[in-house]
């Protein structure tokens, strides 16, 4: 992984294809104590009936895309201040989608940056190119404390990737780092009504990277799905929301083109047979792992009947979701119980 923290003056930090472009750099230095639990800065109150909240007007607002299969499957889009994560192995097409996801709404007038940790912004620019998309203001930037600056400037960045950022706290505990990065961009993003959405990438074993405080702070989370057929990657992509405190979650079947997705693609008549064909797989594997001779099920144990992690992971959560099996502790080590 290229990590990419310093560079020549600040006026390099964002930029668009053609030329640079310097939003305005507001100080922002008001950080809180880290404590051992969570803090996203959410006011203690007395108990209130629920009809005499009043609801801010912030939850009536939407950051569309203009994409109807992403702002359909988000409740209408992207809530201000919301933040979330987008998952999935190398190759899924995370970055791809991203830029066209920030290309759309920088089309409908909304300011919004990419920040890479891991690609220089020549590279990064390549890719826009690659697949249209010349509207996204990118820059390369780690330190999670200039990151929380760039929010009053902007509706809506991404962060690419969690594991590439570098804070106060770096050289100190990794728990005490992610902590402090996730709740300080998760403070600043409703403090500034900015949407956050950042890459956390996946181990071997399909798993997230370190601990669950990203996961049980943010607002939502996509994971992409990316299969394999003969050891060469489909062009279908599925894309499944599996939390989104603002909407719906559900999942939903993406083609991906050398010059990125087609979100208008439309599977023909003739294609049926091999849709049916990848649900019945599905089936198929759900009933493999429930057939094991075993109460309790472990990843290990799944990797017996389906040889990809990622794949194993998605059948043990599904099963889970689906109330067959029961999971307790997380990561490799969690333990699947057979329901019933």
């Amino acid at each position: 992984m290229m990590r990419l923290s310093s560079f020549a003056s600040k006026s390099d930090r964002f930029s668009k294809r053609i030329k640079l472009v310097v939003p305005p750099k507001s100080h922002y230095n008001n950080f809180s104590q880290l404590r051992n639990v969570m803090n996203l800065s959410i006011t203690k109150t007395k108990f209130t009936k629920a009809a005499d909240v009043v609801i801010p007007d912030i939850f009536n607002r939407r950051l569309q895309t203009g994409i109807a299969r992403i702002d359909d499957n988000l409740g209408g889009g992207f809530l201000p201040g919301a933040v979330g994560c987008l998952t999935g192995s190398a190759g899924s097409g995370k970055t791809t989608m991203l830029l066209q996801i920030m290309e759309g709404l920088a089309k409908q007038n909304y300011k919004v940056g990419y920040i890479s940790g891991e690609e220089a912004v020549e590279q990064l620019a390549n890719t826009c190119k690659r697949i249209g998309v010349d509207e996204v203001e990118i820059c390369n930037e780690t330190k999670t404390e200039e990151i929380v600056k760039f929010t009053k400037d902007f509706d809506m960045l991404v962060i690419d990737s969690f594991q590439a950022l570098e804070s106060k706290h770096s050289d100190t505990s990794s728990r005490r780092h992610e902590m402090f990065s996730i709740q300080e961009l998760v403070k600043a993003a409703k403090k500034n009504e900015c949407t956050i959405c950042i890459v956390l990438h996946l181990t071997k074993s399909g798993q997230y990277k370190g601990n669950t405080s990203v996961i049980h702070s943010v607002d939502f989370n996509i994971q992409l799905l990316r299969e394999f057929v003969e050891g060469q990657p489909d062009q279908h992509v599925n894309m499944f929301t599996l939390k989104n405190r603002f909407g719906p979650t559900g999942e939903c079947t993406l083609l991906l083109t050398g010059t990125g997705y087609d979100f208008d693609y439309e599977k023909p008549a003739d294609e049926g047979k091999a849709h049916t064909s990848k649900g019945n797989r599905k089936q198929a594997e759900m009933d493999m792992i429930m057939q094991l001779d075993k109460n309790s099920i472990t990843l290990q144990d799944a990797l017996t009947k389906i040889e990809d992690a990622q794949r194993a992971s998605f059948i043990l959560r599904e099963l889970t979701i689906t109330g067959k099996l029961d999971k307790t502790g997380r990561g490799v080590k969690a333990v699947y119980t057979k329901v019933g």
